[in-house]
């Protein structure tokens, strides 16, 4: 008689209770002719060691085939997962969630999906996920449990809820048993949030950190990612930037990596006034997403081009916005305004919608403009108690 490893005696009494109420199914109606009702109710909560053919049964009266779950938390092992999700291995991650695709939920299965979902930056199906999980969050075993805080701090990152990033992240302890590219992830996600929240004091501690305890073995994408997040902090480096900006290598392997490694190299081109050399790249290499755009906005408006400027608006007017792109969205038409010296307009929509929005969606970048242009507004009519009660309240966030 087969007895069900133990290992995996957690993830089957979760499945068998998550399926029983999804069927609005009783104990006593489940279990009815198979085992009684307190047998059942320990299975559920991890309690005991299940007999084979015990679960089987229970498994064939919900329509559920135990040998393929069982296959299925082979092939879905959490440390492959987080492997596939240091090396930001998204062929893997895609086959693995092939297989889970459509199967009965588990936790090991769902946090597949998970990691599929937030490589694929796709944030509602995400979001549900997340919500499943958490519905049984005492039942997480520490890996699955420190996995799923990890998925959901970086969530709030890519969504800027930077607030709520920090809380998590503050608020959960990992465990000690990480593994060593668990701890990485961690550590790294550590030093966005210092970079995000512009703490001067240990951004270069924790980068330095990284380089110290993780250099030799971290992919070459991370390591690329955190230096350009260092050299947009820091302008001093510039004169670095200008180096690596003579290697036509280099931007290849931006461009190899998408987006978001651009995003962040072109903000530093922006951060030193290299509005021109924004441009040049964007439309060599035929970049295109609201956070290009966004990118692309500053340069424009500092070009102080009337053309330019045009050309631009008429860009924005035909690219298809996503909801996760509100962020962005937001400050491109902000600058539009700008651009088209909207003054009134433009302090109204800070006064009533971006200042109270920015606390909420935290986009350091983007804040930076609100900011300086409000408290310059401010400033500039003599509203100066209004000034201070601003200052306190937004200017700890820039």
């Amino acid at each position: 008689m087969k007895k069900i490893l133990k290992k995996d005696l957690n993830q089957l009494g979760i499945i068998v209770k998550h399926s029983r109420l999804k069927m609005n199914l009783t104990l006593e109606k489940l279990s009815k002719g198979i085992c009684c009702v307190s047998y059942l109710s320990k299975l559920e909560n991890g309690q005991i060691v299940a007999d084979y053919n015990i679960v089987r049964k229970l498994f064939e009266r919900m329509s559920l085939d135990l040998e393929n779950i069982l296959k299925l938390f082979e092939m879905s092992d959490l440390e492959r997962t987080i492997s596939g999700l240091f090396f930001g291995d998204k062929f893997d991650i895609a086959l693995t969630y092939e297989l889970v695709e459509n199967s009965t939920f588990s936790i090991k299965t769902s946090l597949v999906k998970c990691v599929y979902y937030l490589q694929n930056n796709n944030y509602d199906l995400l979001s549900k996920e997340l919500l499943e999980i958490q519905i049984i969050e005492t039942k997480l075993q520490p890996l699955e449990k420190d996995l799923f805080y990890y998925i959901k701090i970086e969530e709030s990152l890519n969504l800027n809820k930077l607030e709520e990033a920090v809380e998590l992240f503050n608020n959960y302890t990992y465990s000690q048993e990480l593994s060593d590219k668990m701890k990485y992830l961690v550590a790294e996600q550590k030093y966005k949030l210092s970079y995000l929240q512009k703490d001067d004091k240990v951004v270069s501690k924790y980068y330095s950190d990284l380089d110290r305890l993780y250099s030799g073995w971290i992919p070459q994408k991370r390591q690329l990612m955190n230096k350009l997040m260092l050299l947009e902090f820091e302008t001093s480096f510039g004169d670095e930037l200008r180096d690596i900006d003579k290697d036509v290598d280099f931007d290849q392997l931006i461009n190899k990596f998408g987006m978001d490694y651009w995003y962040y190299y072109l903000m530093i081109f922006n951060n030193l006034r290299m509005y021109d050399r924004v441009i040049e790249k964007i439309e060599k290499f035929g970049l295109s997403s609201a956070k290009i755009l966004a990118i692309k906005a500053i340069a424009i408006f500092n070009l102080n081009s009337s053309r330019k400027n045009k050309i631009f608006e008429e860009e924005v007017k035909e690219y298809r916005f996503t909801k996760d792109d509100l962020v962005h969205k937001n400050f491109i038409f902000y600058m539009i305004h700008k651009m088209n010296r909207r003054m009134e307009e433009l302090h109204t929509e800070l006064r009533n919608d971006l200042l109270i929005y920015s606390l909420s969606y935290f986009n350091k970048f983007y804040n930076a403009y609100y900011y300086d242009d409000y408290e310059k507004y401010l400033m500039n009519n003599s509203k100066y108690k209004e000034a201070s009660n601003f200052f306190r309240k937004y200017r700890k966030t820039k």
